[in-house]
């Protein structure tokens, strides 16, 4: 009885855990994917720790697979550092504009979070796309192909 009823669910179950995250390590090791989506969650002053790894994830992937493609997708506490008014993060945010100027990578926040924050759009610095919701941003990614690297970022 207890079987028959998530037998229906099982193959919601199976794609669950094929679009899992997965390492830096580990995906420098596969074959070339058809872009990654990088999901950063953490806290804000993580972000300014977060840039440097960030870099260093962009060039990695890079060198092993020239030209693929990168997003970023920021959907926790994190995000809050790319708000215009966040003074106190102005050094990160010209560190992350660089990096997305220099690597040709897109840069996604989660518009539900920051709405939960009363926060707008419009007040998101201006290099930043603010997608609907990041958890679905990154599903959009996974869905043409592209593998999950979770970073977590804590100061």
């Amino acid at each position: 009885m207890f079987l028959s009823r998530f037998l229906p669910l099982l193959p919601l179950l199976l794609l669950a855990h094929t679009t899992h995250a997965t390492t830096l390590e580990a995906l420098l090791d596969k074959p070339r994917p058809a872009g990654v989506v990088i999901e950063v969650v953490g806290s804000e002053q993580g972000l300014r720790l977060g840039v440097p790894r960030l870099r260093e994830a962009v060039i990695r992937l890079r060198e092993r697979f020239p030209g693929l493609d990168i997003a970023v997708v920021s959907h926790g506490r994190e995000q809050f550092a790319l708000l215009a008014e966040a003074t106190g993060f102005h050094d990160v945010q010209q560190d992350m504009r660089a990096l997305i100027e220099e690597s040709q990578i897109s840069l996604h926040v989660c518009g539900a979070n920051a709405e939960r924050s009363g926060k707008s759009p419009e007040e998101f610095v201006g290099f930043v796309d603010v997608a609907v919701h990041g958890p679905s941003q990154i599903k959009d990614y996974e869905a043409l192909g592209y593998v999950r690297l979770k970073m977590v970022l804590r100061p």
